[in-house]
């Protein structure tokens, strides 16, 4: 959603410096400029799923503890932090 309205955004300055300009997909300045802008800044961070984030990044840095019991840790870490994370 971010993205599409930061492309909308590039889009409109671009065509305030020049009005006749190809905004096409597949234009140079789509694929040169636009495309590559908005894959440098990344995913929206407002789009990602808070709790399979933390639980993903939870079994990354603690493999051990997180296999033992993911319910356990759902419940005391990654619910709290979601509470505290969500928008």
């Amino acid at each position: 959603m971010a993205n599409d309205a930061l492309k909308a955004y590039l889009e409109d300055r671009l065509r305030a410096i020049q009005p006749d300009i190809d905004l096409d997909p597949g234009s140079p300045a789509q694929t040169d400029f636009i495309e590559p802008v908005v894959t440098y800044l990344g995913t929206d961070p407002f789009e990602t799923d808070i709790t399979a984030f933390i639980s993903d990044r939870f079994s990354q840095e603690f493999p051990d503890l997180y296999a033992s019991d993911p319910g356990v840790i759902q419940e005391l870490f990654a619910d709290p932090l979601r509470v505290l994370l969500e928008p």
